[in-house]
């Protein structure tokens, strides 16, 4: 699962097997404009086939900055 989030232009991307531990794996100062798009994506590790996903229990929401202490 990959988890990212934003606070005050940085942002840091997460990554856990368990949605209980999250362990960051990068994080960049990103200057952000009012509004923020969020995608989502799958991808095929083959040329010739497709995939196809369901995403689940995904939201959004603004983060406090205590979040990320």
């Amino acid at each position: 699962m990959l988890r990212r989030s934003g606070v005050n232009g940085l942002v840091t991307c997460y990554l856990s097997e368990s949605r209980e531990r999250w362990i960051p794996v990068d994080q960049k100062a990103v200057a952000l404009g009012g509004e923020v798009l969020v995608g989502l994506l799958v991808c095929s590790h083959s040329s010739d086939r497709t995939a196809e996903v369901t995403f689940a229990d995904v939201r959004a929401r603004e983060l406090d900055i205590d979040d990320e202490r």
